[in-house]
């Protein structure tokens, strides 16, 4: 029978709860867990914990999660592995390992400078960016959705890429990527197969049938301009955006671009409202 345990102070724990509710140091040890509340300093080692819920700090070390949702620093040793793991702080981890991943903000607005710190190795199915982040950590992700400010030093991979904010980076590199112009897009290289830099989203079928933790509405840019040196895909669907040279088999440049060069290889549409220097059929 599992047994309830409130605990308080300093304690350490070791067996099969229903739900444990702590406040102070708590220390789990190869226990199965139902529901953990915790305030303050938390370890669990070598545990399955159903649905977590720990403010403070967290350190664990080769344990499951179902559910997990962690404010203030977080630790990772060893391989840890989730369903559902949200973090609003900084985290180290050796490797986690998730289906849904996701950056959590304790603020409504969020920038760069007051960014979540992540370091270590993050594989999961989908990350999902609601708090400013630098992404210069290893991972291995196959669905990336940034909603607020995203930045990295390296060439961002993955195999759909949704940027629904700011977002500076080398490089984007994915099958599928969707930029919603707002405050400021910058990005030397987008290589795709389906690119879009679009003034509105609004979710289709494909972006419905991604896992995530978040709900998503359609919303509408800000108005500026998205600069890109290179953008290179068999599919480009552009809006309000300055680039020196977009390559594509089928191509759509559309109101407020301005382009120095197209190439393209089988059909190519251009608004009346954009600027286009040269355009080449290869």
């Amino acid at each position: 029978m599992r047994r309830n345990i409130l605990a308080l102070g300093e304690r350490s724990i070791q067996g099969d709860y229903g739900m444990v509710t702590a406040a102070g140091e708590l220390a789990i040890e190869e226990s199965t867990i139902k529901r953990l509340s915790a305030a303050g300093s938390v370890t669990i080692s070598h545990s399955q914990i159903k649905k977590g819920k720990v403010a403070g700090s967290l350190l664990a070390e080769a344990s499951d999660f179902q559910e997990l949702k962690a404010f203030g620093s977080t630790e990772i040793h060893g391989i840890c592995k989730g369903n559902l793991c949200s973090f609003a702080g900084a985290i180290a981890a050796e490797l986690l390992e998730c289906k849904v991943l996701h950056n959590s903000s304790g603020s409504k607005r969020s920038n760069l400078s007051n960014s979540n710190e992540w370091s270590g190795a993050f594989h999961a199915v989908t990350f999902e960016s609601a708090s400013a982040l630098t992404l210069n950590f290893e991972y291995r992700f196959q669905n990336i959705i940034s909603t607020e400010a995203l930045h990295s030093d390296h060439e961002i991979e993955c195999e759909n890429f949704y940027s629904l904010s700011q977002l500076s980076a080398v490089a984007v590199n994915a099958e599928y990527i969707f930029l919603l112009n707002g405050e400021s897009i910058r990005v030397d290289q987008v290589t795709g197969s389906h690119v879009k830099i679009k003034n509105s989203f609004r979710p289709d079928k494909k972006f419905k049938q991604i896992p995530k933790y978040g709900s998503y509405k359609g919303r509408n840019g800000k108005k500026s301009i998205a600069l890109i040196h290179t953008i290179e895909a068999d599919h480009i669907e552009i809006e309000s955006t300055r680039a020196q040279l977009v390559c594509g088999e089928q191509v759509n440049i559309g109101d407020l671009c301005i382009i120095d060069r197209v190439e393209y290889r089988e059909s190519i549409q251009i608004s009346e409202k954009a600027v286009v220097n040269e355009v080449v059929k290869v």
